[in-house]
């Protein structure tokens, strides 16, 4: 996941980091296949269309507490 610290972000601060390529470094936009393995991950694959290096990254999804 280092490639994402580094990643500038595009729409403000706020906005998602954009994926960088582990083997050239140049930006990859979407993810050519994304799967739910379970309620709060999700896994992406990418394909840098630079250098065609294909490579992998799980989002988890923070557990929101129940306010009462």
């Amino acid at each position: 996941m280092d490639s994402l610290e580094r990643a500038p972000r595009v729409g403000g601060a706020s906005a998602k980091p954009l994926h960088l390529c582990p083997n050239c470094a140049a930006y990859v936009v979407a993810a050519i296949w994304s799967e739910r393995v379970s309620d709060r991950c999700v896994r992406n694959i990418w394909c840098c269309e630079a250098c065609g290096f294909e490579f992998e990254t799980s989002a988890y999804i923070p557990v929101k507490p129940i306010s009462n």
